[in-house]
């Protein structure tokens, strides 16, 4: 497949109308190949002189399909998860790299600080340094003697600027790139992280330049993990995921936006841990791989099927999914991504009116399988489960096998559809596909790399087999809202029947280790059979914590004496296993505990 023409038209003159960045259609397509000489081959040019060997790759687009404009004197924040492409955006705009496909034009002079080295000479001193990187922008002896007086003053490293950049900090490296990116004032500033290098005294100090630059009307453009910078400094706010751009904005919206997303793939992950060291019986192991693979026979080089997408539904929600023929869609860092065929029966990304495809081609044997595969964190599989294919195909001769460790434990024959898409919906069975009966001593001793509980032998006649952590709606929760209810739910099970003394205990850690809270019940006493189970529920009203990860440690005790813990006596005890987070506490309010309170002034 031969890679789109593109164009790049950085730096060109100013003009009094128009934006200062517009990029229309904007791809960039790096070729991973399978081994390193293969690499040599491609990077040499030897391909073309040896067209016997044709060297194999895998197309990744870290974007594709990019329409942007920033208009003169916005600001635009980039946000995005690791990967999501935010710094080739960056290097496209500079320059930097070139573009597979489409169009970038800026009018204005372009700086760009994309890390805190950039440009700068290991061996030069901090004054050579200067020096070079003023003269590389045109600036003439006097202007540069000024400016450097003005870097010595910002950056306060003194005597340091007689030394060679290799000997600075990681922190120094950041005011000297800093201060040089922002002295020449941009019309066009790009800014990728690096408001979050150095100590708070100099981000202090960068925050207060880099809002004189916007008040004198340059335009921006900023990434950042960093939210409060974000909403800080920028207006409009774009989110790229996978290489596209998933929303566009007002800032705050945007934010908002991604914010929760990333709250459902953070609260994902707890409750898998959490079901994982709970003690249920019919949950799988922390993370599994489900594959959906279809397979067709025919001629050799005939189309078997496009296929636009794959969904993993749960109770008829998206939990997860590829978009196929879409930038990133065989990146396996994902949790879900098509499996690159060794043999290259998958086409490159093609694009249709309804968007994005790859298609499957049966092989010289008359046979094809392509296949995506879905890390599933902690799902208890079973029927409200499905996935969901979109395809369209020409022969009848196409199945579709769900497979579970490996084994297939669903196989359905896909219908010809001619030229029309077409939604298939393929349900797992009631028990996920296989029986997963793991008890509560076999997770316990489960090998390395799983999540292992953490439990204290106790006088035992009581067992904890399961903990939930809820909302008020009873629905499994890891992340909350500051000031929004908890539930902590606790189930136990008699080893032999009895009357028993019974105080629930709760103690909230914060992650590193700091004691927050202990939630100590009354006595209760319970007549309960052998192997009867029973419930002990904790709430809180309203969680008055600071934005931080918590867990919680549960036990039930026999006998407890808050003024003595020595003669305490428990039955069983679960150290530290159930995780969950809280955010949403405003800034000036951070704490380990937000305290009930009221001021009076007389």
């Amino acid at each position: 497949m031969s890679e789109p023409s593109a164009t790049v038209r950085p730096g060109e003159t100013a003009v009094d109308t128009g934006p200062a960045v517009r990029i229309e259609g904007l791809g960039k397509m790096y070729r991973v190949f399978g081994s390193r000489s293969a690499n040599l081959v491609d990077a040499l040019g030897l391909s073309r002189l040896l067209p016997r060997r044709r060297v194999r790759y895998q197309e990744f687009w870290a974007l594709r399909g990019i329409d942007l404009e920033l208009e003169r004197g916005s600001r635009l924040g980039i946000i995005g998860r690791n990967g999501a492409g935010k710094t080739t955006l960056l290097k496209l705009i500079t320059g930097a790299v070139a573009p597979t496909e489409g169009t970038i034009e800026t009018a204005g002079t372009v700086q760009a600080l994309l890390e805190a080295s950039a440009g700068l000479h290991p061996e030069f001193t901090g004054r050579e340094n200067i020096r070079a990187a003023l003269t590389y922008q045109g600036l003439n002896q006097r202007q540069i003697r000024a400016a450097e007086e003005d870097i010595a003053d910002f950056t306060e490293l003194e005597s340091f600027l007689d030394q060679p950049f290799r000997t600075y900090s990681l922190g120094m490296q950041s005011r000297l790139g800093f201060a040089i990116a922002t002295t020449v004032e941009p019309e066009i500033l790009i800014v990728d992280e690096v408001l979050g290098a150095g100590d708070a005294y100099f981000m202090t100090k960068s925050i207060g330049r880099m809002s004189q630059l916007i008040d004198r009307g340059a335009s921006v453009l900023l990434v950042s993990h960093a939210l409060e910078h974000v909403l800080r400094f920028c207006s409009e706010a774009i989110w790229l995921e996978r290489g596209q751009i998933a929303a566009r904005g007002p800032a705050l919206e945007v934010v908002k936006s991604y914010s929760e997303f990333i709250r459902v793939l953070e609260d994902r992950k707890l409750r898998a841990r959490n079901r994982t060291v709970a003690g249920r019986g019919d949950v799988p192991r922390p993370a599994e791989t489900l594959v959906v693979r279809l397979r067709a026979l025919g001629d050799p080089g005939r189309e078997a099927c496009d296929l636009g997408g794959i969904r993993l539904l749960v109770d008829e929600r998206v939990e997860d999914e590829v978009v196929v023929g879409a930038p990133q869609d065989t990146q396996v860092s994902h949790s879900a991504a098509l499996l690159p065929n060794e043999r290259g029966l998958w086409s490159g990304p093609r694009t249709a009116q309804d968007g994005p495809f790859r298609t499957l081609t049966i092989g010289s044997d008359g046979t094809a399988s392509g296949a995506a595969r879905f890390e599933v964190d902690g799902l208890a599989l079973g029927s409200g489960h499905a996935f969901e294919v979109v395809y369209r195909s020409q022969t009848d001769a196409l199945e579709v096998d769900l497979l579970r460790d490996d084994s297939v434990v669903v196989s359905q024959r896909l219908p010809a559809t001619n030229a029309t898409w077409e939604r298939v919906r393929i349900p797992l069975p009631a028990n996920g596909g296989s029986p997963r009966r793991v008890d509560f001593a076999d997770r316990a001793q489960a090998g390395a790399g799983q999540t292992r509980t953490r439990r204290w032998p106790g006088e035992g006649s009581l067992v904890i087999e399961g903990v939930e952590v809820l909302d008020a709606e009873g629905r499994e929760r890891a992340v909350f809202d500051v000031g929004t209810p908890l539930v902590l739910r606790l189930a136990f099970r008699a080893q032999r029947a009895g009357r028993f003394d019974v105080i629930p205990v709760a103690v909230l850690y914060r992650l590193d280790g700091i004691l927050v809270a202990r939630f100590i019940g009354e006595r209760v006493t319970l007549d309960l059979a052998e192997d009867e189970q029973h419930e002990a529920v904790l709430r809180l009203d309203s969680l008055n914590l600071g934005d931080d990860n918590y867990v919680f440690a549960v036990a039930l005790y026999k006998t407890l004496d808050i003024n003595d813990v020595e003669p305490s006596e428990y039955y069983d005890l679960l150290d530290r296993n159930y995780q969950f987070k809280v955010v949403g506490t405003p800034p000036l309010e951070r704490g380990i505990f937000r305290h009930p309170a009221d001021w009076t002034v007389d």
